[in-house]
């Protein structure tokens, strides 16, 4: 499916290039939609935005009340991505990458199973296969499609609510998504449907919390809060970085069923003011003006111009160093990364199906470089080694292990992910945080800063304050993603690293190739597509003209230049502190006073940008 592909491509990279595409936009049964028997059958190819559409004029039809949950369902398909890929991203798509990656949290799964919906599968020969939303997860879908979704009428005793707690308001997955719909005789729950997203890849109802309010009355406190309890007992959330922390995220899933259970319940069961927990905020849109104002008299001094680089950036002339035209014979370069914990020790490297696909040139990795296998050269006073490729001992998640060239961008992505790396599992559990790191007196990990002593003390002193203060990690979130281009000149190389610290990137450069600083030429253009300190010490660009000058003396491509970008896989972090403080509060001239001191250090050189899990 054309649509579905890119929908795909959205979130998880393509792994395979596709034979053939097939543009099935123009399939009625996949696009349409229909009501029949008291049922809305969807073509299980329309966009989002069109299922959106359908779904609002639908509830909106006074002969069809028992639709009317229909509106929410659109409120909730509303906070998907974003416009563009709502436009373009169906219904199919969508239940595909949930079926190939059960960890995503599908917003469109979650509805879709909340309330009930049927699948229509249909394979090459015509046969037809009714499932529910769950139970497609299991299908094999080889030679399948999903033809239509088939969703049912709800009367007055059914109440539905969905929810989907996010970071920001579009294009992001959500911290907990989840669905509620519960059939009521009266105050009893004569049914209950509990569904739940981003709580891990295998969770979908909460089964037992399900069973035990059939036949009770969930707006009784005590039933209440045993229910609570019994949700408490079967969520269990995973932890994969960077989600929010396990706890965080049941706490959050329970709040949600309390939230629900406040916004159906009766008026007589509870109060005005509790009831009000129950409701979704409302933000309207904000609005604001800012004015400056200037003395024509004055001008040219005071008078509003336009950014220079504006018409550049905002036509897409401004050049990025993704934008430097290829040269003949290029080749391109992507890392091969660790998959494992820190400490755990890379015990084999199997490259030869890599090496085997058509287009791949070679793999390098830290017995390639002819010099120091650091991006931080100590000749700049930093005083912690940072591997360019890994030597053995994982340091951190995702670590760079080695690089793979082609001579193709697509090629060296796809050749990097088939390397095959055997870890043995780490003796020691690594330290993630700043206070496991002072708990465990990691000496060698720990950098004193400064500690601030009071020069005088109070002496009517009322009340003494303590605390600790942590500073965590910076993800650093760059449109341009880490990148460098490498060409090779007559005697030396020009490289276009996407740095803001030209010196430092000549300089380790320099020291990883062996070679003197004079033989390596920095260009930077213009423009960065976003700094944030990552791309000043970010020199793990220097990997690649390493990778150039190996290339050369392996595969004799004098004159190909490289070319290499790398996602956020590695994206590098700034340094986490830890902050201890003292203050004591006294009684001087009929005011309060504070006088105090802090410890500031303990910045942990473990958190140097990329030893970021």
């Amino acid at each position: 499916m054309e649509k579905s592909i890119k929908t795909t491509r959205g979130v998880y990279r393509q792994t395979a290039t596709p034979n053939m595409y097939i543009d099935i936009t123009s399939v009625a049964e996949l696009t349409g939609y229909s009501l029949k028997n008291n049922t809305l059958i969807l073509g299980a190819n329309i966009s989002l935005t069109e299922a959106m559409g359908v779904f609002n004029n639908i509830s909106k039809e006074n002969n069809n009340s028992n639709f009317a949950y229909l509106a929410k369902m659109r409120d909730h398909i509303n906070l998907v991505a974003n416009v563009p890929i709502r436009n373009i991203g169906t219904i199919a798509g969508n239940l595909m990458i949930k079926h190939t990656h059960n960890e995503f949290p599908s917003d469109i799964f979650l509805i879709l199973e909340t309330c009930q919906a049927v699948f229509v599968i249909v394979d090459l020969d015509g046969n037809e296969t009714l499932c529910s939303a769950k139970d497609f997860l299991q299908i094999n879908m080889n030679k399948k499609v999903i033809k239509n979704i088939i969703l049912k009428e709800f009367g007055s005793s059914f109440q539905y609510l969905s929810y989907k707690i996010m970071a920001r308001a579009q294009n992001t997955h959500a911290l907990v998504n989840a669905g509620f719909l519960f059939k009521f005789k009266g105050a009893t729950v004569e049914s209950a449907n509990i569904i739940y997203g981003a709580i891990s890849p295998t969770f979908i109802h909460a089964t037992k919390t399900e069973n035990y309010l059939r036949g009770k009355n969930v707006f009784d406190n005590n039933i209440l809060k045993k229910a609570f309890q019994t949700l408490d007992q079967e969520l269990q959330p995973e932890w994969v970085l960077p989600d929010a922390r396990p706890e965080f995220r049941k706490m959050l899933a329970i709040a949600l069923l309390y939230k629900f259970v406040l916004n159906v319940a009766p008026s007589n069961f509870i109060s005005a003011r509790i009831k009000t927990g129950g409701a979704l905020l409302e933000r309207p849109v904000s609005s604001g003006t800012q004015e400056f104002g200037t003395n024509k008299n004055s001008y040219p001094l005071g008078q509003p111009v336009i950014k220079v680089e504006a018409l550049a950036q905002t036509s897409g002339k401004a050049e990025y160093i993704a934008d430097i035209p290829d040269r003949p014979n290029q080749l391109f370069a992507a890392f091969v990364t660790a998959k494992a914990a820190p400490n755990s020790t890379i015990s084999k490297i199997d490259i030869s199906k890599a090496l085997k696909m058509p287009g791949v040139v070679a793999y390098f990795d830290k017995d390639n470089i002819p010099g120091e296998n650091n991006f931080m050269p100590t000749a700049l006073g930093f005083t912690v080694k940072e591997e360019i490729f890994c030597s053995g001992k994982v340091q951190y998640y995702d670590q760079p292990i080695g690089i793979i060239v082609a001579d193709k961008h697509d090629v060296a992505v796809q050749a990097a992910e088939v390397v095959q790396v055997s870890y043995t599992a780490a003796p020691v559990k690594p330290l993630l945080t700043t206070r496991a790191v002072l708990q465990a007196n990691a000496k060698d990990r720990i950098h004193h800063e400064q500690t601030i002593v009071p020069k005088n003390r109070g002496k009517n002193i009322k009340k003494v304050v303590k605390g600790e203060f942590d500073i965590g990690w910076q993800y650093h979130f760059h449109m341009e993603v880490q990148c460098c281009n490498v060409v090779p000149t007559e005697d030396s190389l020009d490289i276009y690293p996407s740095s803001q610290w030209m010196d430092l990137a000549q300089l380790a450069a320099s020291t990883a190739l062996n070679i003197p600083m004079n033989r390596i030429n920095v260009r930077v253009l213009r423009r960065l597509g976003g700094g944030f300190g990552a791309k000043s010490k970010m020199s793990r660009n220097t990997a690649l003209p390493s990778t150039r000058k190996a290339a050369r003396s392996r595969t004799g491509s004098q004159g190909r230049a490289a070319k290499a970008g790398k996602t956020l896989d590695a994206p590098g972090k700034e340094y986490v502190c830890h902050k201890k403080t003292v203050s004591g509060i006294y009684v001087r001239g009929g005011g309060i006073t504070t006088r105090g001191h802090s410890v500031l250090g303990n910045r942990l050189v473990f958190g140097l940008w990329s030893r970021r899990k």
